[in-house]
């Protein structure tokens, strides 16, 4: 007989990704977005691909922790990009220049 099989194991939350790519003259993102992901169980990501990919570019999300920004393939890719407690990885360091998180340095609102 065959071995038993294990129980399915429960869906990940599902990653909805915003691709910002200007490899190939695809498409650049600029001005602002919000992701209203208070009610909603996945994670959001914003890929920067290509120079200038996010450029002059504001991400926030309601639930900072379930957003993150990728800036890859470009000297910067993400350039001017504002967050608000979101994560960034710039990959490599190069690839961001002038980001600005306003939660970088201080957690504790209760003074």
């Amino acid at each position: 007989p065959p071995p038993p099989t294990s129980p399915p194991a429960a869906p990940k939350p599902a990653v909805t990704t915003i691709k910002c790519d200007t490899r190939n003259n695809r498409r650049q993102c600029t001005g602002k977005k919000h992701i209203s992901n208070r009610n909603e169980p996945g994670k959001t990501l914003l890929q920067c691909f290509g120079k200038n990919a996010c450029n002059k570019y504001t991400f926030t999300c309601d639930v900072p922790s379930r957003c993150s920004v990728l800036c890859q393939y470009g000297r910067p890719a993400c350039n001017k990009v504002e967050t608000h407690g979101i994560f960034i990885k710039c990959s490599p360091s190069a690839a961001c220049k002038s980001r600005k998180d306003d939660d970088d340095d201080d957690d504790d609102d209760d003074n």
